[in-house]
């Protein structure tokens, strides 16, 4: 059978006395696209007539039973049996249904025994009672919601209202699932169910009723009181939560109204402050009331914002009294806002500046703005007086500013207001924005800065302006013409600037005008391409390009190019700090003009200098090699150097010489001379004073194009032209430190000129070691080419010596006195006397001969060992010499001849001869130990004695003579004497010595 909107399936009814109607499904179709929706007041007739002949009909009917009822996704079941109660189950994704239904002429009860909404998680157990001759319906229900409130429903319904009232003596743990059960609009849904989070809540009140005939005015008549615990009432995701201990919500008139207890709003307590949602037809509209004293910090403002409220300044203390009402439809986020701001000493942030607010009061009336006896300041500094209006919705408006004070860069610029004052009026139109600006005179310290009036073409949409010509003086020190654009929205600029004249503090442009473009982008930039002649401190500069940036703090160039008064020209990147007058400076290839300052500066390094400024001076140090360099503004500057172990390696002199201890300064002059003065210590003690050998060395001097003069520690007295000429007086030369200086430095062995190099020196030495030195009178060396020749003279003695620039030399010197010889001599006394001697070969490796003659030799260590050696040897008397001890040893003539390697002297000829003794030796002395090994044998004459003399091993007897011989050996000041086998020891004869030693010397000499 298969009706319009119905389909049933074997359907079976039976006459037998009364119905028997039984089917295995009836499915009932959906309503049509023209069905108008569910009508309470139509249903619930259907529902009344039903079950009002409900008795007439069952006394047809014996029995009832649908297997399945279809509708959409609903399934149901209905079984009915004459004196039985009927049972109806109903099942779907959405619901499960089982009651019982009961029914007479006069009443129907229907028994929910078990409902389940699935989705919302409702679950539902009562009575419900029809009066089917009235036509109403009487209601009992229990709620369990969510299992987070359990509610009681009382309801009653006639033909053309319908009331209810809910009732709970639990704790509600949920209320956005309650709240979702009404049916309210889906735009509003986020303000409600969404924005509330909450602990608990407690249903004070809650009832209402809807008129049949008016569906929607179950919004406008219904009403609630409830209480909210723990509430975060996030009325907008893009804001921080309204935060409450409690919150009494009431809902009356279709208005929700929230009321915060105790509440804070990004930690601002609100007391006063409210808001409520009107949900009737055709609002729908959230309203915030703003009723505190409030500080509008980010969070204030970006809730303002939020709702197109833009205020351009964060405040920073204290707080302001607001009365704000901000009105959002939410069907289409519309915004309303009127209010009034009311500001009583606070301080703002506006654009990195800390401005201070003593007094001022905002008004707002939607988009209309009005600003009245606003006082700014920044600290102390700025202060002014703002009023005026805004109306950005119409593009009108007018504020006045009044500059009253204006005073920066720590007082050193500031505006003279007696004289005149800074007046900016900016004037909005739909033509067009502009800003007045009245003429001011400034101070830049004591110098008074001139700037004239001027209008700037403004684009409030845009923030843009435009201006032309701005004529800008400084007495006459400076003119200058500014034209440009600004982007005050991006933060941009793009002026020029025409410098027609500057001469400031030293700095002067020299030539007719300067161009300069000028550009803001976070930072200041000004500069030019073409070349720029200018002056420093009267020095000529070239810049090329020249690029300046400033940030407010510093000041830098990047990549600028410049030449100084023809005396350096380098690339160089500066940054600057404007208010300290202090910065860093690199310069790249570097290009110095003076031949003596190119020694310090490479063109291939790069140099960083650190900059101090005053009034007096200009410094710059360079870290990397200790320099410091100055410039005054009498023209002179000054080089320092604090430590030479910093430009040793770039200064050839220091480097050759091993000079990286110390200190140097240079001060200019006016004729292109300069002094200099210092101190170094020298891994080389060159000098000796009062017989200590010197390692600091204090100079000082001059330079002059045409020499220069240096002198140290007052002892030495230097000229330099071509020639290097070296003076001095009562200083020793310490040899040992000479050799050593020349071993550890690279002969030149090419045939480079170098210049020649005289030293005179008066009452001077050489110094070998302590105790140990040559005494001159006068002393003279040459130095040239890598090649050394001296001269020394001491009373009738004299010396000369050459040193090749390969390192092989000759020593010679004679008729030198017993004093000479005690200076040089340590280990023995002598009292007159000649010395000669003869060295050559290289300081590592060479031979020499020393001759001594007509001397009494006195304290000789070795005698004085080998005399007391004797006398303990009665064998031995022969040998000895009673007064040696007291009147010494009178010595014709006695001479050693010997080789020395690295300090190891090979004695190959010792001869001494005495009217009593005659001594010949071989032997070695070390000096690097101080130690010696000596064979010597001792010869006398043979006399009256010759009875007496035992006849032993270590006694030879000759004609006229008896010899022995000795062993020595130890410490050269303190040796030990032994006997020993008595030989003959053979010697060279001392012409044969000399002749080898001086043949050299006689192929030197001149013809």
């Amino acid at each position: 059978m298969d009706f319009t909107n119905l389909n049933i399936k074997k359907l079976y009814i039976k006459w037998d006395e009364k119905l028997v109607i039984t089917a295995d499904k009836i499915e009932v179709r959906t309503h049509t696209k023209h069905d108008t929706g569910f009508n309470y007041k139509k249903r619930l007739k259907s529902v009344i007539y039903v079950l009002k002949n409900s008795n007439e009909l069952s006394d047809l009917i014996e029995r009832i039973d649908i297997k399945k009822i279809a509708f959409n996704d609903m399934e149901a079941s209905f079984k009915y049996k004459i004196g039985d109660k009927g049972h109806l189950t109903l099942n779907s994704k959405k619901i499960a249904l089982q009651c019982k239904i009961e029914a007479d002429s006069k009443h129907s009860l229907i028994t929910i025994e078990q409902f389940h909404n699935n989705l919302k998680s409702i679950a539902l157990k009562g009575k419900i009672l029809i009066d089917n001759t009235h036509e109403t319906l009487s209601a009992d229900i229990d709620m369990d919601i969510f299992d987070d409130a359990k509610l009681r429903l009382y309801a009653y319904s006639n033909k053309k209202d319908f009331f209810y009232a809910l009732y709970s003596d639990k704790k509600i743990k949920n209320l956005q699932k309650i709240l979702k059960l009404f049916p309210i609009p889906a735009y509003v849904d986020p303000w409600i169910y969404d924005a509330i989070k909450m602990s608990d809540a407690n249903l004070k009140k809650f009832y209402g009723y809807m008129e049949f005939s008016k569906p929607r005015s179950i919004i406008k008549n219904m009403y609630g009181d409830i209480d909210l615990y723990d509430v975060n009432y996030t009325f907008d995701k893009r804001l921080a939560p309204i935060v409450t201990t409690s919150t009494n919500v009431v809902f009356k008139d279709g208005i929700l109204n929230i009321y915060p207890k105790n509440g804070t709003f990004n930690s601002q307590d609100l007391n006063n402050s409210h808001l409520d949602i009107d949900l009737n037809p055709n609002k729908n509209i959230l309203t915030v009331y703003l009723r505190d004293h409030l500080s509008l910090n980010d969070d204030i403002l970006f809730l303002l914002k939020t709702y197109h409220i833009d205020i351009p300044f964060v405040q920073t203390s204290s707080t302001t009294d607001t009365n704000l009402d901000i009105a959002i439809k939410l069907a289409n986020f519309n915004v309303d806002v009127n209010g009034s701001f009311k500001i009583d000493d606070a301080d703002f942030l506006y654009n990195g500046l800390n401005l201070h607010a003593s007094k001022g009061f905002l008004t707002l009336k939607g988009s209309h703005v009005d600003v009245k006896q606003l006082k700014l300041s920044y600290k102390d500094s700025l202060q002014s007086d703002i009023s005026g209006y805004l109306n950005p919705a119409k593009h009108l408006g007018e504020i006045n500013i009044a500059v009253n004070k204006a005073d920066f860069y720590s007082k050193k610029l500031y505006l003279s207001s007696k004289t005149s004052k800074l007046n900016l009026i900016y004037k909005a139109s739909p033509k067009g924005d502009k800003i007045d600006v009245s003429p001011s005179s400034w101070f830049y310290k004591n110098d008074k800065i001139k700037v004239d009036g001027f209008d700037l073409n403004f684009n409030f949409a845009a923030l843009f302006a435009r201006f032309s010509a701005v004529q800008i003086s400084l007495e006459d020190k400076l003119y200058a013409y500014l034209s440009g654009d600004m982007d005050f929205k991006r933060l941009l600029a793009d002026m020029k600037l025409d410098i027609v004249k500057l001469d400031y503090k030293g700095l002067k442009l020299d030539q007719t005008v300067l161009p300069l473009s000028i550009k803001y982008d976070k930072e200041l930039q000004a500069g030019t391409a073409a070349k720029s002649l200018w002056k420093i401190n009267n020095q000529k500069v070239v810049l090329s390009p020249a690029r300046l940036i400033y940030d407010g703090e510093y000041l830098k160039s990047i990549n600028s190019f410049i030449n100084f008064q023809n005396r350096f020209d380098t690339n160089f990147d500066i940054v600057y700090d404007m208010n300290k007058e202090t910065g860093y400076l690199s310069l790249s290839n570097l290009n110095v003009k003076s031949s003596y300052l190119k020694r310090f500066f490479s063109k291939n390094d790069t140099y960083h200098l650190k900059i101090l400024k005053n009034d007096k001076e200009t410094k710059m140090f360079l870290d990397k090699y200790g320099l410091e360099f100055s410039l005054n503004t009498d023209e002179q500057w000054s080089l320092k150097c604090n430590d030479i172990g910093k430009i040793y390696m770039n200064v050839p002199y220091l480097k050759d010489y091993n000079i990286t201890e110390g200190n140097i300064e240079l001060f200019s002059g006016k004729t292109g001379d300069f002094t200099f003065s210092g101190k170094i210590k020298y891994p080389y003690k060159i000098l000796v004073k009062n017989n200590v050998p010197v390692e600091n060395y204090y100079f000082n001097g001059v330079y002059k194009p045409d020499g220069t003069e240096i002198n140290v520690n007052n002892d030495l007295d230097i000229k330099i032209k071509k020639d290097i000429k070296i003076k001095s007086s009562a200083i020793g030369f310490n040899i040992p430190e000479i050799i050593r200086l020349s071993n550890n430095r690279k002969m030149e062995t090419n045939s480079t000129k170098t210049p020649l190099v005289t030293l005179e020196a008066d009452k001077s030495y050489l110094y070998l070691k302590d105790n140990k030195k040559m005494l001159a009178d006068h002393l003279e060396l040459q130095y040239l080419n890598s090649g050394i020749t001296a001269q020394l003279k001491y009373k009738n003695g004299s010396a000369g010596f050459n040193l090749s620039r390969y390192g092989i030399f000759y020593l010679y010197g004679s008729h030198f006195n017993d004093k000479f010889m005690n200076e040089l001599f340590s280990t023995s006394n002598f009292y007159n006397g000649d010395l000669s001697f003869t060295f050559n070969g290289a300081f590592d490796n060479f031979s020499g001969i020393i001759e001594v003659k007509k001397t009494i030799l006195k304290d000789y260590k070795v005698l004085n060992n080998v005399f007391a050696f004797i006398n303990t040897v009665p064998s031995l008397v022969t040998f000895n010499l009673p007064d040696y001890s007291k009147d010494g040893l009178n010595v014709e003539n006695m001479y050693v001849g010997f080789t020395s390697k690295k300090g190891i002297y090979d004695l190959s000829d010792i001869s001494l001869n005495s009217k009593e003794i005659k001594i010949y030796g071989k032997g070695t002395l070390n000096l690097n130990t101080e130690n010696l090994d000596l064979d010597l044998n001792l010869k006398t004459d043979l006399g009256s004695k010759a009875s007496k003399i035992p006849l032993v091993g270590y006694i030879l007897f000759d004609k006229d003579s008896i010899s022995t011989s000795l062993k020595v050996t130890g410490n050269m000041y303190d040796p030990k004497v032994s006997t020993t086998i008595a030989k003959d020891i053979v010697i060279a004869p001392l012409n044969i010595i000399k002749r080898t030693l001086l043949l050299p010397m006689e192929l030197l000499s001149p013809q």
